[in-house]
């Protein structure tokens, strides 16, 4: 866990340092076009893009579903044996 926060810190710090600078213009902020999803929309790339995340989102539910269910099943079962001690032990 430790080796994760320390590549992620030093990789954000190196993309910063990479970075060049360059002084932002009212044009700047008056951009809305989005080439990139423009282009996308275009090619019909976009609606791939969208069922890879809905199917990464879906699947990360369904693991948490099952999971909640197995540790569901654990609770039960050391509630069980926690209660099987004490009628032993009276």
């Amino acid at each position: 866990m430790i080796l994760i926060g320390v590549s992620i810190s030093l990789t954000t710090s190196f993309d910063a340092a990479a970075q060049e600078k360059y002084k932002v213009t009212e044009k700047d902020y008056a951009n809305s076009d989005v080439d990139m999803a423009d282009e996308m929309r275009a090619n019909g790339k976009i609606y791939i893009v969208v069922a890879t995340i809905i199917s990464i989102i879906s699947g990360i539910l369904v693991y948490l579903i099952m999971l909640d269910k197995k540790v569901k099943k654990l609770e039960d079962l050391t509630e069980t044996i926690a209660k099987e001690k004490e009628l032993h032990k009276s």
